[in-house]
């Protein structure tokens, strides 16, 4: 009985409705959040301790980077080194991310935390070969500087996002003094992060926009699926790594 009435309600409901009904009840938020806490107890159950188990994992190391293992780049920004580490990251990640997707959709909140993860773990590599770096953080500071790339707009194209320029700067170049004080806290990661989040706030157009270009948010479109595909390349090629050479 039941499941001829869920048959009946399926097959009333057009695709445009239940494509409405995913969009609204998904969250890439939650996605994001519940991968990186599998990542963690996976690496928990291997050895979290030993830096072999990490690299296996797809920590970052700019000498591995610079010798062709480019996906590390994107696997690294979903490791972290101990459950403070996490729990940290994901509060963060819950209200940044939650913010994000809500004005600018799902598509582009991933697509903006890769690439930021991306920018940041490019710089740390560079900055610091000889270092095993982990963690969203550099992603995360990628979410602030979107926030602070939408504020530089002055809001000309889309209705105000409510993000305090001023308040925003002191709270991301807070962070970033302590990242240098704090030892263990790779910085770089955060200073790429947030530049490279800089650049597609200000690129990136809100859902709320007015009239938008079909050009631009075409383009935008393919960036961000061209940032899923560098997400599942990088861990196809991690999981060939590990199990099949």
């Amino acid at each position: 009985m039941l499941y001829n009435m869920m048959t009946f309600v399926i097959r009333d409901m057009n695709l445009k409705e239940l494509r409405f009904q995913i969009q609204h009840n998904f969250s890439f938020t939650y996605a994001v959040i519940i991968f990186c806490t599998l990542m963690f107890i996976a690496t928990a159950l291997a050895g979290i301790n030993n830096n072999k188990v990490l690299l296996d994992f797809g920590a970052n190391n700019g000498a591995l980077v610079r010798i062709g293992e480019y996906y590390r780049l994107v696997t690294s920004m979903f490791l972290h080194a101990n459950p403070i580490h996490l729990i940290f990251n994901m509060i963060a990640l819950y209200q940044l991310g939650k913010f994000i997707e809500d004005k600018y959709g799902g598509l582009k909140f991933l697509g903006i935390f890769i690439l930021s993860g991306i920018g940041g773990s490019l710089l740390s590599a560079a900055i610091n070969p000889n270092v095993i770096s982990i963690g969203a953080s550099g992603a995360i500071f990628g979410l602030i500087g979107a926030m602070l790339g939408n504020a530089i707009r002055k809001n000309t194209y889309s209705q105000e996002l409510g993000i305090d320029r001023r308040s925003l700067s002191i709270f991301a170049i807070s962070y970033l003094v302590l990242g240098f004080v704090i030892p263990g806290i790779d910085n770089w990661a955060h200073i790429g992060g947030f530049v490279v989040g800089i650049v597609l706030g200000i690129f990136f157009e809100p859902l709320n926009s007015f009239h938008p270009s079909k050009i631009k948010v075409k383009l935008e479109k393919i960036l961000c699926i061209f940032a899923l595909l560098l997400f599942f390349l990088s861990y196809i090629v991690l999981v060939y790594e590990s199990f099949f050479t």
